[in-house]
């Protein structure tokens, strides 16, 4: 067990303890047993933006880490690579369900890839069914397939033209991602419209934003040192 302060990088860390003066903290949700991570500066912007042989992909930095490429006659995962740089893809760490999700978007063994540049979160405002709106976090809205209706060729959301009707033929990623599309009912055949995008700044917690966490759901929080040490983490 660690204070959060101490708590290393970008690995999953479960709340043990909360100290006195966070209530706040609870009310976002960080309550004891909840799963975060911590954030290194130069993660701070973790959607990869890539050009494949059929076009732009949007993945999330969870999803690369997946990914192996080999680079130098070495193989390292998709997201180490350095923007502009180029490699082939020759393996996947993950389930049938992931090999489907990358197979759908064209990350297939032995595909060149580049990755264009990095992208920070955002927040994606649609139509649902031409009767609710609702806002979605890059995360999730990256695993939302589907075909516009001008007949352009099937894409992610964030990739649709704006305003443009967008039927959802699969939902990528992981069984949660598809239970949390499901709860605010996006499944395949709904009808979205990509209404706006806007930048998503992390919520600032602290006097000073010292450290970035981030929540299982995506949620970005800026917190001070002095908040950092009276988070208990294992």
């Amino acid at each position: 067990m660690s204070t959060l302060w101490e708590a290393s990088f970008d690995t999953p860390l479960r709340v043990v303890g909360l100290g006195k003066g966070l209530e706040d903290l609870r009310d976002l949700g960080i309550t004891i047993g909840q799963v975060i991570s911590k954030i290194k500066e130069e993660n701070r912007y973790p959607i990869l933006f890539l050009l494949t042989s059929k076009g732009h992909v949007l993945l999330p930095s969870g999803m690369s880490e997946k990914v192996i490429v080999t680079q130098d006659k070495k193989e390292i995962p998709l997201a180490k690579l350095a923007v502009g740089e180029r490699a082939a893809i020759v393996n996947f760490r993950g389930g049938r369900q992931l090999r489907e999700s990358l197979t759908i978007l064209g990350l297939v063994i032995g595909e060149e890839i580049q990755l264009k540049t990095l992208l920070p979160v955002m927040r994606y405002l649609c139509l649902v069914d031409d009767k609710r709106h609702i806002a979605l976090l890059s995360g999730l809205a990256t695993k939302i397939w589907g075909r516009p209706a001008s007949g352009r060729e099937s894409c992610q959301l964030p990739l649709s033209p704006m305003g443009e009707p967008f039927q959802v033929e699969k939902l990528l990623g992981s069984k949660r991602a598809h239970m949390n599309l499901g709860t605010i009912g996006i499944r395949p055949q709904t009808l979205l419209r990509l209404k706006g995008i806007e930048p998503l700044p992390p919520l600032c917690m602290g006097e000073e934003c010292a450290i970035i966490i981030e929540t299982a759901m995506g949620l970005r929080l800026c917190l001070d040192k002095n908040q950092a040490e009276h988070i208990w983490v294992e």
